[in-house]
């Protein structure tokens, strides 16, 4: 028999364009690696799920607008019963991705710990 779906689930997006920088690959880098070292249980249950996506291809433009994107963007979103409850572009990332990898990493695992308990 397969695991039920869990009834609470949370989506770590990393959104980027087709041309990326070395900025943008490295907050992909960083939030991944955060999201397996601190997060492995909820990763292999379900309860979190990590998704790269390309927001310049077509069937992906809609994020867009769903999550008010204008750059690369790491964003939460809070999913019961199927539904989306709430999200969070978190926008911090920037601040902490060239000056301080420890603080990235923290404010990444507060927020999703934060969308997992809620």
């Amino acid at each position: 028999a397969e695991p039920a779906q869990p009834t609470h689930k949370v989506i770590a997006y990393y959104f980027h364009n087709t041309q990326r920088c070395m900025t943008c690959n490295k907050i992909e880098r960083l939030a991944q690696e955060t999201l397996r070292e601190q997060f492995s249980r909820p990763m292999k249950e379900g309860e979190l799920e990590w998704r790269v996506v390309n927001m310049e291809q077509p069937p992906n433009t809609h994020f867009v607008q769903d999550y008010q994107l204008v750059a690369s963007s790491l964003v939460l979103v809070d999913l019961h019963d199927g539904t989306q409850r709430e999200w969070i572009n978190m926008q911090r990332v920037w601040q902490y991705v060239h000056d301080d990898e420890a603080r990235f990493k923290e404010y990444v695992a507060e927020q999703v710990r934060e969308y997992l308990e809620s």
